[in-house]
């Protein structure tokens, strides 16, 4: 995607300061173990992911979410909602919940990986 971006705001959001960094592919995806390395190497110990259900599946397909965090509402995203790609029944084996309040209406849960 960043190959076909528009150069005029690539260059207008690296004047703001924006850094691009190259990403190695995989079947036609961002190759997930390779850019956690390479942010890594950039000094990165902790990331948030925040792309979306696509996103987030991907992350917890390769097994590199150190943390669960799900925020529940009781009115959907959207026309239709949107499908979340983990809730609370569904947590993968080895996470423990750490906590969960509700504010109001809304619900939160933490969950950590057990090293």
């Amino acid at each position: 995607a960043c190959a076909e971006a528009d150069p005029y705001r690539r260059a207008a959001l690296e004047r703001a300061g924006v850094r691009f960094i190259g990403t190695e592919t995989y079947e036609g995806d961002i190759a997930l173990p390779e850019l956690l390395e390479d942010l890594a190497a950039l000094g990165m110990a902790s990331v948030l992911v925040e792309g979306g259900a696509k996103v987030a599946k991907a992350f917890l397909a390769e097994g590199l979410v150190d943390r669960i965090v799900l925020f529940q509402g009781q009115e959907p995203i959207g026309r239709s909602g949107i499908v979340s790609p983990i809730d609370a029944n569904h947590i993968p084996a080895g996470f423990r919940k750490l906590r969960d309040m509700r504010f109001g209406e809304d619900s939160y849960a933490e969950w950590i990986r057990d090293f």
